[in-house]
């Protein structure tokens, strides 16, 4: 080799000894080792070799002694250390392989065609540059971080096999391009605020994501198909932001966020992976586990329930995003409703009193009635107000004054502020010849020596007794009550009793409700 007489190429970024320059002078092709300088440190010779993983590349601009912008061509893999495409330069993938053991800086641009950036060798890099850079296919098969410096799009595909990207502050961009892999090796890395942002339709979506540790998201989208980004926060805070003091309820120490980019029309099932008791606190208990969803407009942890897996909770028709967990303390994120009795009984004129009790209401916005006369087919037969948040018993009642004959249906809907829903079980009632009814429950059952007696009667009204027995038969307790037509709920809340199984009635008279067994803890 010998130095070159021309001009020496003007470059923006100051070479080292060993490293190679574009020069462009046969063709535009990578894998020709003529159109590369070699630098020693002083002078530039003509490359008798293209690079390797071992070799930093710089692409300068076109100028006299650069006559042309690099392409690597369909069917040639190729490679290099650090790769730097300086300001006025371009870079073309013409649907080759480029493996990158380094750093990459797009100063310039990219034209990613068809091609794939493989990120391969050990060690940390960096993707950065002053220009953010799209792909068509990225590969991470890497012993090493690559972590962004710039926001990036990928268009095509995906490809973790090993090696994790950090995004740090910035975002990654997928669209509608596919992943494949993403295992504890190699995933993308959510440190910070950056997100990943994937285009999620009726098809289950993976947002192989995590921070220390890989904790993915699966959303599946059964509404109109959106954009949603999705960051992992190693901590669990009562404010919903994962900054700052730890919660000290049971939890799984990770808050996802999740945000959708046009808000409304989703209807998402979304499943929330964790890795076992070392992300377990607070005396975490996986068989209660359940999703809690954060609203920030009620400044509360929202009970949304789900199906627990053996690594995963699952939970559907979510339709309001940001911060999900994982809790099994109803203290953490209370239940949105805490449903006592649902009935429907016959009133003395053979209309319908529709009637539930609630224990305790957290984000409620309103009830729905329905009724059939097949169980399968269902109308709206009106529609109640929820209390919003409650602690106390509360009684319901909506009368369906259609005096229909046969047996009629009703079900339940209650619907929370951030529009989650759920439907209970159906209850049913036949009015034909019915003769006064009456119902008696106890809640909570079993409890401690303070719960409610619930009694709903059309044919007893006046002052009764409300009588506990024990196993043998003797009274414990005695009280009067005033009951009232429908609905009535007595409070028991000075019996010193031993724990076990009691017999509990209400009379009135000659009449009498039917025993019901209470069991004191």
């Amino acid at each position: 080799q010998v130095a070159i007489s021309m001009t020496n190429p003007t470059l923006a970024t100051a070479p080292t000894s060993g490293n190679v320059i574009w020069r462009g002078a046969t063709s535009t092709d990578w894998n020709t080792a003529s159109n590369w300088y070699n630098f020693n440190g002083t002078n530039y010779t003509v490359a008798s070799a293209v690079p390797t993983d071992a070799i930093d590349v710089i692409i300068p601009a076109n100028q006299t002694c650069v006559l042309a912008q690099p392409s690597v061509l369909s069917a040639t893999t190729n490679a290099a250390k650090n790769v730097t495409i300086e300001s006025g330069a371009t870079l073309t993938l013409g649907g080759g392989t480029l493996n990158v053991a380094g750093d990459w800086t797009n100063n310039g641009a990219f034209i990613a065609s068809t091609g794939t950036v493989t990120f391969n060798g050990s060690g940390a890099s960096t993707l950065g540059g002053t220009s953010s850079t799209s792909f068509s296919n990225l590969s991470m098969d890497k012993n090493g971080n690559v972590s962004l410096a710039v926001p990036v799009t990928v268009s095509a595909s995906l490809a973790l096999n090993n090696g994790i990207i950090d995004l740090g502050t910035n975002n990654l961009s997928l669209g509608a391009a596919t992943i494949t892999g993403g295992s504890a090796t190699s995933y993308v890395k959510t440190g910070s605020t950056g997100v990943l942002s994937r285009n999620v339709g009726s098809s289950a979506t993976t947002f192989p994501v995590g921070n220390s540790t890989y904790n993915p998201a699966m959303v599946t989208n059964a509404g109109t198909s959106d954009v949603f980004s999705l960051r992992v926060v190693d901590n669990v805070t009562a404010d919903g932001t994962g900054v700052g003091t730890t919660t000290s309820d049971a939890v799984v120490k990770r808050t996802w966020m999740v945000n959708e980019t046009t808000t409304g029309g989703s209807n998402v099932t979304l499943r929330l992976y964790w890795n076992g008791v070392g992300e377990e606190i607070n005396s975490f208990s996986p068989a209660s586990g359940f999703m809690a969803h954060y609203i920030s407009s009620a400044n509360m942890w929202d009970n949304i329930g789900g199906t627990v897996g053996s690594d995963y909770v699952e939970a559907a028709g979510i339709t309001s995003f940001s911060p999900f967990t994982i809790s099994s303390s109803i203290a953490f994120a209370p239940l949105p409703i805490e449903l006592v009795s649902f009935q429907a009984n016959c009133k003395e004129d053979n209309t319908v009193a529709v009637t539930w009790i609630t224990a305790s209401e957290h984000n409620t916005s309103h009830y729905i009635v329905e009724q059939s006369r097949d169980g399968q087919s269902w109308s709206v037969l009106g529609e109640m107000a929820a209390a919003g948040n409650s602690t106390q018993l509360l009684n319901y009642e909506m009368i369906d004054a259609e005096k229909a004959t046969g047996t009629t249906y009703y079900r339940l809907t209650q619907y929370d502020n951030d529009g989650v829903s759920e439907v209970f079980n159906a209850v049913s009632v036949n009015c034909e010849g019915a003769a006064p009814s009456t119902s008696i429950m106890t809640y909570p059952n079993p409890s401690d020596n303070s719960f409610y007696v619930s009694m709903y009667t059309t044919g007893m009204k006046g002052n009764g007794q409300l009588t506990i027995t024990d196993g043998s038969g003797r009274s414990v307790y005695n009280t009067s009550v005033n009951i009232q037509d429908g609905n009535n709920v007595f409070h028991v809340g000075d019996l010193k009793a031993a724990p076990g199984m009691y017999y509990i009635k209400v009379t009135q008279g000659d009449q009498s409700t039917d025993i019901v067994k209470h069991s004191l803890r």
